[in-house]
């Protein structure tokens, strides 16, 4: 009976949320890295192709804040547009700029502290403005 509690919480908790934000570490011994930006319950909603040249401006941001554990930053990055950045109606630059904002923010706030500090992932869950979604 408390099993179905605790999963009953966790769907009310995760479909109150508008987006997840995915933070990664490559090992526990570094800080957290990007790994996406999700809006809830949607993927792959257009077949708009990412283009590098349009985050030129902030590729520095990117190469140091959203890089890839495992391969190739660009690669990874055409990964989360294709898959999750086409479903939030933003352009490409907004997307990932949004996503920074949101990691920065995410910093300052010491929101991390409710990741588990044994764990490589981490998802944090926000409202359609922005705000960390509390049970």
């Amino acid at each position: 009976m408390l099993l179905i509690a605790l999963i009953l919480l966790i769907v009310e908790y995760v479909e109150s949320s508008y987006y997840t934000f995915g933070l990664t570490r490559c090992d526990l011994d570094h800080s957290f890295t990007i790994h996406g930006l999700w809006p809830n319950q949607k993927e792959f909603c257009s077949e708009e192709k990412f283009d590098v040249k349009n985050i030129e401006p902030i590729i520095d941001k990117m190469e140091l804040n959203w890089f890839s554990c495992y391969g190739n930053d660009t690669e990874f990055w055409d990964h989360e547009w294709s898959k999750h950045g086409t479903c939030t109606n933003f352009t490409q630059i907004n997307y990932f700029n949004k996503s920074l904002w949101l990691y920065d923010k995410i910093i300052i706030n010491n929101y991390t502290h409710f990741c588990n500090a044994k764990e490589k992932e981490c998802e944090l869950y926000f409202d359609k403005n922005y705000n960390i979604v509390k049970s």
